[in-house]
């Protein structure tokens, strides 16, 4: 794979390192000269598909700090070197093949280096720059889509954080339920249910009494009206400071998860709405640049 890449684009002239002077070949002396600065480079010094090969073959095996390495020594030697620029910048961003960018997940392993990227484009001759302009507009928009991915996940744990809330919340408000014969209520209805009683006694009491007042007997009805309202009042009274304040307690608690419903339900959720859209955007845009950068890997062979 690697020799293919190779093999399929043209080795440029040799330029010299000292001065970026393009240099001549003494066939005689087996030797490079620069008509420049007279400096003198033999054969070995430019064995570049060698480099380039352990270089592309680090890139394959993922070992991108020791494929750096190699295009960067590459590059000392042949600084506008198109393969190794481009292996160069593959190297930093951890890519290994071009054809991974177009896995659904690249943009999650993307290391994006705008200095890096910025000097490989200065350093490429002109032909070339427009991949490498291509090409770091793609990296930029992995990197969005990175960011985005973050984005998203920190507000779905934000999701998970406040649904844990609310289930710790409800069990605050059953902790303030009232003990009753038939088991553990909420203060609301044992109230509810107190005033029923109460209503209750105070008919079942009152009703055979009524025939004091058909008799003229005020005095008597009055007696038994002042003792229902007193033992209703006595059963309010025992009542009352046991439902209240845990009443009081539940109400504050469930305004509290009505706050929190109302996060999730609305700014948890539109703030989703609105990352998902944005990302989408952006691998409308990262799919266009691989499209644009995938016709000239093919054109080049190196696809």
């Amino acid at each position: 794979m690697t020799e293919a890449i190779l093999n399929n684009r043209n080795v440029k002239a040799h330029t010299c390192p000292t001065c970026g002077g393009q240099l001549k070949t003494n066939f005689e002396l087996n030797m490079y000269e620069c008509p420049f600065c007279g400096v003198n480079f033999d054969y070995e010094y430019f064995r570049e598909d060698d480099v380039l090969k352990k270089g592309y073959d680090a890139l394959e095996k993922g070992e991108f700090s020791s494929a750096k390495d190699a295009f960067s020594f590459m590059l000392s030697k042949e600084p506008h070197n198109f393969m190794a620029l481009r292996g160069k910048i593959f190297a930093i961003s951890h890519i290994s093949h071009f054809k991974d960018l177009e896995k659904a997940d690249a943009f999650k392993n993307i290391h994006y280096s705008v200095t890096d990227c910025e000097d490989v484009i200065m350093a490429a001759d002109l032909q070339d720059r427009e991949y490498f302009t291509e090409l770091q507009a793609l990296l930029a928009k992995a990197q969005a889509m990175a960011d985005c991915d973050k984005e998203n996940q920190e507000v779905v744990n934000k999701r998970k954080a406040l649904a844990r809330d609310l289930k710790n919340l409800s069990y605050d408000v059953e902790q303030n339920y009232v003990k009753t014969r038939g088991g553990e209520q909420h203060p609301k209805d044992v109230i509810k249910s107190f005033i029923f009683g109460a209503v209750m006694i105070f008919v079942l009491d009152l009703l055979p009494e009524l025939g004091l007042l058909v008799n003229g007997d005020v005095r008597g009805f009055l007696i038994v009206l002042l003792i229902t309202l007193g033992i209703i009042g006595l059963l309010a009274l025992i009542l009352a400071p046991i439902t209240i304040p845990k009443l009081n307690r539940i109400k504050k608690i469930e305004a509290h998860m009505a706050e929190i419903d109302n996060e999730i339900d609305t700014t948890i959720a539109s703030k989703i709405k609105e990352i998902d859209s944005r990302n989408s955007e952006k691998k409308r845009e990262y799919r266009k640049h691989y499209l644009f950068l995938r016709k000239i890997e093919k054109a080049n062979g190196t696809f």
